[in-house]
Order: C-alpha cells, then sequence, then structure tokens
C-alpha cells in the first residue's frame, strides 16, 4: 500500500506486534521519519532492522510528530491512557491506528483504482464472517483478501487491484481509532456487552460499534443485524442508510432466516442451510444470513450459486470446531466464546453437555440468566481457572459442578465423566471467559484443549 501522501511527515508508532512492525515498513517506504516504542524490550528488538527511532513517551519531543499510530490494543483513553496516548491528547496530535493510514493509502488512489472494501465488527461471530465472506467471493472467482483484527496486519496485505476485495473485521478498539471512510460496505451483525472497561461503559461500547457506519464512503451500504435490542435500535436511528437482516424472525421485505431455510423475499430465493452448510445452530444461520446479505449488495448473487460456493466453508479454529468423535462422545473445541452469551450460542446446539468453563471473568461474569436456558442441555460443568470457584458457587444450585486449577485437570475429569455416561454426550470447551489467566490467548486455550483431548482419546 503507497502512503506517499505522508512523504515528509514524522509519526510515533506505539506497540511494535506484527501491525506496528508492518506499518513502520509502510511508512519508511513512504519517506516518513519514524519515532516508536513499546513497552517490552523484547517487542523494541524487533525494529532493530527498521531504521526508526526508539524513544519512550517521556521522553519525545512532541512537536516533532504528525500523528501517533497505536497499536488497538493498548488503552488510549480507559480505563488508563496510556502515557503517549494521553500526551499526545494534551497536544492536539491525531491518534489513529494501521488500519486508518490503509484506508488513507486506497482513498489516495483514483475511483477507478481503488479496491473494494468489507468492514466486519458486532460482538460475536465477525472472525467467522470474515472468513466467509473471502471464502465466498474467492469460490466465486473473484480475488478477496482477508485481515484486521481477524489476524493479519493490513499491511502484511497483497496489493488489491480494481474490482478485487479486501474483507476486514474490525474490532470496536479499531473503529475507535479509524477516521477515514473508505469501506464500500459496512456490516455490523450484533451487540452485547464486552470490552466494557475500554470503553467507559457500555455506551461507549456500542458507539465505538457504531462508529463502522460513518467508515462507509460515499455510495456505499451499510448492514446489520435485527437479532439484539441494540442494533435493533441503531437500525431505528440509521434506517435511512442500513440494510438489515434477521435469523431470528420473518421480515417481508429482508433477508432472514426461517425453519433452516435462508430466504430472500426480494427475489423469491430460497437456500436449505441444512443440506448447504457444514455450520449450523442459530449463530450460524445469523453469520449466513449476514455473508449473503452482504455480498448481495455488491455483487450479482443467485442464492443458488451462494449456497454452492459456501458448501465447503468449515469455519474456523476454536468456533465450535469438532476435535474428534470417538465412543459416542463429540469433542468440541470452542475457545473463542469468551463471554457468557458466546458460550450459551454452544450450549443451545447440543445436547448431554460435558462443559468445561472457566477462566479470568468479564464483566458480565454473574449474569448467568443468559445461560439458564440450557441448563438441561448440561450434564456437569467443570469450572477452572481464576474463576473456577466462583462458578461453581454460582452455578452449583442449578447444574452439578466441580472446580479445578487448571484446564487440563477440568479436561480430564469431563473426559472420565463422559466416557462413563451409556447416552452420546458432548464433551464442550466453551469457557465464557477471557484466556489471560492462564493462556497467552484463546487461541492457546484452544490449541492446548486439543492437544490434551487427542493424547486422552489415543491412550
Amino acid at each position: 500500500m503507497n502512503l506517499i501522501h505522508l512523504q515528509g511527515k514524522t509519526a510515533y508508532v506505539v506497540g511494535l506486534g506484527r501491525s506496528g512492525i508492518a506499518t513502520i515498513r509502510a511508512l519508511r517506504n513512504a519517506q516518513v521519519k519514524v519515532f516508536a516504542w513499546d513497552d517490552a524490550s523484547s517487542s523494541r528488538a524487533n525494529v532493530n532492522d527498521c531504521d526508526v527511532n526508539i524513544i519512550p513517551p517521556e521522553e519525545l519531543d512532541y512537536s516533532l510528530i504528525d500523528f501517533l499510530v497505536i497499536s488497538p490494543g493498548i488503552p488510549n483513553l480507559y480505563p488508563f491512557p496510556h502515557p503517549a496516548a494521553r500526551k499526545a491528547r494534551k497536544e492536539g496530535i491525531p491518534l489513529i491506528c494501521d488500519v486508518d493510514l490503509f484506508a488513507q493509502g486506497i482513498m489516495q488512489k483514483q475511483a477507478d483504482h481503488q479496491p473494494r472494501v468489507i468492514g466486519i465488527t458486532g460482538t460475536n461471530g465477525k472472525s467467522t464472517v470474515t472468513a466467509m465472506i473471502t471464502h465466498v467471493l474467492n469460490k466465486l472467482g473473484y480475488k478477496a483478501y482477508a485481515g484486521g483484527n481477524i489476524g493479519i496486519a493490513v499491511f502484511n496485505l497483497p496489493d488489491a487491484l480494481p474490482n478485487q476485495f479486501y474483507v476486514l473485521e474490525l474490532s470496536s478498539y479499531q473503529l475507535e481509532l479509524i477516521e477515514t471512510p473508505f469501506l464500500s460496505a459496512s456490516l455490523l451483525i450484533n451487540i452485547s456487552e464486552d470490552h466494557i472497561d475500554r470503553h467507559g461503559g457500555f455506551e461507549g461500547y456500542v458507539k465505538a460499534k457504531e462508529r463502522i457506519f460513518r467508515l462507509t464512503r460515499s455510495g456505499g451500504k451499510g448492514i446489520i443485524g435485527l437479532d439484539d435490542s441494540n442494533t435493533s435500535e441503531l437500525f431505528k436511528k440509521y434506517h435511512n442508510m442500513l440494510t438489515g437482516f434477521s435469523a431470528t424472525k420473518p421480515m417481508d421485505d429482508k433477508v432472514h432466516v426461517l425453519n433452516g431455510y435462508l430466504i430472500n423475499p426480494t427475489t423469491q430465493e430460497t437456500l436449505n442451510l441444512e443440506k448447504s452448510s457444514l455450520l449450523h445452530g442459530a449463530h450460524n444461520h445469523q453469520n449466513i444470513a449476514a455473508c449473503y446479505t452482504v455480498l448481495s449488495k455488491l455483487i450479482d448473487l443467485s442464492m443458488d450459486d451462494f449456497g454452492r460456493a459456501l458448501a465447503d466453508f468449515s469455519g474456523l479454529p476454536h468456533r465450535q470446531q469438532v476435535v474428534v468423535k470417538k465412543n459416542g462422545i463429540n469433542f468440541i473445541n470452542d475457545s473463542k466464546a469468551t463471554s457468557l452469551e458466546a458460550a450459551a450460542k454452544s450450549l443451545e446446539n447440543y445436547k448431554n453437555i460435558y462443559w468445561i468453563m472457566g477462566g479470568k471473568p468479564k464483566t458480565d461474569w454473574a449474569n448467568i440468566s443468559i445461560v439458564a436456558p440450557y441448563f438441561d442441555h448440561i450434564a456437569k460443568a467443570y469450572a477452572f481457572g481464576e474463576s473456577g470457584k466462583q462458578y461453581q458457587h454460582l452455578l452449583s444450585k442449578d447444574i452439578p459442578i466441580d472446580s479445578y486449577e487448571t484446564l487440563e485437570e477440568a479436561t480430564n475429569a469431563a473426559f472420565l465423566d463422559a466416557n462413563r455416561d451409556q447416552d452420546e454426550s458432548v464433551v464442550l470447551l466453551a469457557p465464557a471467559c477471557a484466556s489471560f489467566d492462564q493462556f497467552k490467548d484463546f487461541e492457546e486455550r484452544g490449541n492446548k484443549f486439543i492437544e490434551h483431548i487427542k493424547k486422552l482419546v489415543d491412550e
């Protein structure tokens, strides 16, 4: 991505992970002077070959810099701003993330040379929908590249040509740091409580998600799910510029799912999702409806062609991933279910569940009404980690539950109990918590679960 419009400027890049390093390289290629910092000395070593000046926030002369590029994972306002963010705000220096620079690069091109960009956000499902849209576009013969919060830094993506697509997962942390309208289509799937501490409360979180519609370029399309009260309120606010869809209720003039069929009332086309998709459950019906609605606004797309392109999409790791099935036991890894609401979507889909849950509790950790409708799906629960004893105390009056120190211990116990069960059962990792008490991220947690299950099954 060419950032030549920034030639001669000076940037301060804070956060030197994958996206930070890729950003620095893009800036240096455009002859932008770069100061850089990361609080971790090991990360600072990553830029030894990048021709930058390493300088801590308290030593930088902020009058020298034109903008601050801060990693979205670093707090810039709540709960406590990083010193670099606090000082930049005081000096009136713009705070942006790598995606805003990427957007600037796209919009600097002549209109007929710009690739199309789809932006996707939501509390749940955004990674799956990002991968699904990318998969379907490529199956249909288009060229599409997925990036952003899904794990590929935008400046590590190939240069896309006109009529090719970037499909970007955008987190609330990223959205609050993007100012440039650049999206051909903006999608908000759903909203529930998450990351409240980073946005100063739930209202701040909703406002961050809502920003995706401000990032839609002139002539672009805005799409929103209508299956929760928060997005429904936003639809009322922006209804003149948004297209809605639903996976839970029939709608006369909008794409929806009814009795397992994806329905487009406008074209009167339908698709049997049980036969056409490897992904099942209400949450995946929502993901599929979101994918179809977005693409139907951007390309000429029949329901039959969509179904054929979708047919071999198997989803992402750690999202209700089938690890193995043996002796009547289905082992499911849903490590990405980091909230009670996400865990509830798993619990809804299975019966006779040996539920492994726990970790670092989130703000909704005690709101068990979210999972209460599925208590009769649960044979027993195994709570582990920082929240283990809290959940044992909270849930013991409703379901059988024990607590354990580690994921491995909880998995051992669930495995033994499921093997004693004469009926078909599911050993489900759906933690309903963050992973940071014992793991680097949800991927490491899920991989450890997979590794241990395979070891147990092979013994």
